[in-house]
């Protein structure tokens, strides 16, 4: 008897020995049976691998068997995200992305990315005072209302240098008085127009009189000013003005 491997066992199918007989009888033919006996080596799998989607929707598990690299097994699942930190006025928030599998051998996955903008200030201004005789001003300030932060603090002003328009004056032309050294800018009753960039880049602007006359205000009339103090009655076109483009407002 002789038995030689005729067909060798895989990761999933059993192997095959041929056993065979021959006889010193010419009367008796030779012998000869195949029997699937050689067990399924079974499946040596390499480490999985996790593959994430660029939009983090989904993730592709694999794995490859180190017998024989056309046996592999994967497997795509869906991500579900939550939010596991909010956003605050500084700090980005942070989504943490989740994903399990049907397949036992595939552990979950899960990555957690700062991907969540901060929100940013919301500044709220208050006003700043003139200076009088008996005390100092102080220029405008602003505090975030979400969290309380002071982006601007009130900084103490001692004396202005004053720029008083004439009383006849009825339209500020467009650039007209941009990056004016003034810290104080009095515009009389009568005048209707503040055009374009009038008083724009003005770094030491801090304190503007603006009567109820005053309709019409360019938007970038004061493009490049900051914690600029309007006086102004609260239903003037100054006060729209002013809580539109960031500035504070208060009565004369």
């Amino acid at each position: 008897m002789t038995a030689e491997v005729t067909k060798s066992a895989t990761c999933e199918e059993a192997g095959e020995t041929t056993y065979s007989a021959a006889f010193t009888n010419a009367a008796f033919e030779a012998q000869s049976k195949v029997l699937s006996d050689i067990p399924a080596t079974g499946h040596d799998w390499g480490e999985s691998t996790y593959a994430w989607a660029g939009d983090n929707s989904t993730v592709t598990a694999s794995r490859v068997c180190s017998n024989d690299a056309s046996h592999t097994e994967t497997e795509t699942a869906t991500v579900t995200a939550e939010v596991t930190k909010s956003a605050t006025c500084e700090e980005a928030g942070e989504t943490t992305y989740s994903a399990t599998f049907t397949n036992a051998a595939f552990e979950a996955q899960s990555k957690v990315l700062s991907d969540i903008p901060a929100t940013g200030h919301t500044p709220v201004f208050t006003p700043g005072m003139l200076p009088t005789a008996n005390a100092s001003g102080y220029t405008a300030g602003s505090t975030c209302s979400v969290c309380g932060k002071i982006l601007a603090d009130h900084m103490p002003v001692e004396s202005v240098q004053t720029l008083a328009l004439p009383t006849a004056l009825k339209t500020i032309n467009a650039k007209a008085f941009e990056k004016t050294a003034a810290d104080y800018v009095l515009i009389p009753v009568g005048t209707i127009t503040i055009g374009s960039r009038a008083f724009a880049d003005a770094p030491n602007l801090r304190f503007i009189t603006v009567p109820d006359s005053v309709t019409d205000i360019a938007p970038d009339a004061f493009e490049g000013c900051s914690l600029v103090t309007f006086f102004c009655s609260d239903t003037s076109a100054a006060a729209e003005y002013a809580e539109e483009h960031g500035f504070a407002h208060t009565a004369p």
